[in-house]
């Protein structure tokens, strides 16, 4: 495990390997993968997989960790014999990569079947870890930063691991709602949906710590109070919801909602083709 725990350090730094590395040793869950991965480089390095075929491989490898631990939050040993044998068939038989992909998808599939599911969750802020909403998150802001929204994003592993708490996750509409004169029946729906994806975006902890419980339209502009607000926030997806939506509350929410789950299903396809051009986007320290 050590040559694929210390890859980058040689000459054949392949940045886009190492990218899908990186991805898998953030997220953490690699014990159910740790032999399938060894059997993949042993593979890979007597060239009876390609280069080509190892990162498709990876890629789908950090699918199945962030489906089925992270998002479908299945128990830790769930489909941990699945994964050994794959990687004892892998290691002894020859297998071919199209042979192993079609059992990874199979694996997924048989393991976590509602994905789309899961990340409606109302209560998604209290029932997934911290680190894989930063993780969801940073991913759709890489995206976010692609398509022209700009801006150096931060180190994957800082940003979702919360290094030093620079980052937080940010309700806009506020927990407390204290300052946001709603109805009963509006506080009925605040109460169901605050902690929906919908109502996360991210936040650099002290512009967080300064918004705290205000309502979205004094966070949302205060470039005339000369204070921090969404509109000049570190993230292009904090950003983007000041720019697009005026006002905030149920609506808002699940049209943001279906915005993250839409990119979220290309983004973890079991479909190659659908997921790479999604999966393959990186920060410019790895390019």
């Amino acid at each position: 495990m050590d040559a694929i725990g210390t890859y980058g350090d040689g000459s054949d730094y392949d940045s886009e390997i190492n990218w899908e590395l990186k991805k898998l040793f953030t997220l953490g869950r690699l014990g159910n993968f740790y032999p399938l991965l060894l059997a993949l480089w042993d593979e890979y390095e007597a060239d009876r997989l390609t280069r080509d075929e190892l990162y498709e491989i990876l890629q789908l490898i950090e699918v199945a960790s962030f489906r089925i631990y992270s998002i479908a939050d299945r128990r830790s040993d769930t489909g941990e014999s699945k994964f050994y044998r794959l990687a004892n068939n892998v290691a002894t038989n020859n297998r071919d990569a199209d042979w192993i992909i079609s059992k990874l998808q199979s694996h997924i599939e048989s393991i976590e079947y509602d994905f789309t599911d899961s990340l409606r969750n109302p209560n998604a802020y209290d029932r997934f870890r911290y680190k894989d909403i930063r993780y969801l998150f940073y991913s759709y802001d890489l995206y976010l930063r692609q398509e022209g929204m700009g801006g150096a994003a931060p180190s994957l592993v800082k940003a979702v691991e919360n290094a030093d708490n620079d980052y937080t996750i940010e309700h806009i509409w506020p927990q407390n709602t204290s300052r946001l004169e709603l109805t009963e029946e509006e506080e009925r729906t605040h109460d169901e949906i605050k902690h929906s994806l919908g109502n996360l975006t991210l936040a650099v902890d002290s512009r967080g710590a300064a918004w705290s419980n205000l309502p979205y339209d004094v966070k949302r502009n205060r470039v005339k109070e000369n204070k921090p607000d969404y509109m000049n926030s570190d993230f292009p997806m904090t950003r983007n919801i000041s720019r697009e939506y005026g006002t905030w509350g149920q609506k808002q929410i699940e049209s943001r909602l279906k915005k993250l789950i839409k990119y979220a299903e290309k983004r973890w396809s079991l479909d190659a083709s659908e997921r790479e051009p999604y999966a393959s986007i990186k920060p410019s320290e790895l390019e």
